[in-house]
């Protein structure tokens, strides 16, 4: 199950700094990021999840594996259990009530602009994920 990756990185990010493991912005540590590759920092490089899933596919072929995205996990809930139980080829039930849980707000929001960047910076990757996996984050203006 995939996460927006701009979102991810910024989750990542936010838990970092609440367990103090990160003094900088989110702009200069992605920067840092950039500027210095093993320096710790991986907020970009984990939302890139089409090498991660290239490199599980050496081992698993696709037929043997599912990849969704969370946020139609949590928008449509039922619907991608029963997908998930069907891809599993187990018996379909239905799932009791769910609270959202860990849904919160980051402090401070992330700026627009590092947005709009992080969208563009994860464009050609996302779009290598939406031809071999049929996963789409990219943004409406941005489809292709």
């Amino acid at each position: 199950m995939l996460r927006n990756p701009v979102d991810r990185a910024y989750s990542d990010y936010q838990q970092a700094r609440r367990k103090g493991r990160e003094p900088l912005t989110f702009e200069e540590a992605i920067e840092a990021e950039k500027t210095q590759a093993l320096a710790g920092r991986q907020y970009l490089r984990r939302s890139i999840y089409i090498h991660h899933l290239l490199r599980w596919s050496k081992y698993f072929g696709g037929e043997q594996m599912l990849v969704l995205k969370s946020e139609d996990f949590f928008e449509r809930t039922q619907g991608l259990m029963e997908r998930v139980l069907d891809f599993l080829d187990l018996p379909n039930w239905k799932l009791e009530a769910l609270e959202n849980r860990n849904k919160g707000k980051y402090e401070p929001e992330m700026d627009p602009a590092t947005r709009q960047r992080l969208e563009e910076y994860f464009d050609p990757h996302n779009q290598k994920l939406y031809k071999q996996w049929g996963i789409n984050f990219q943004v409406a203006a941005a489809v292709h």
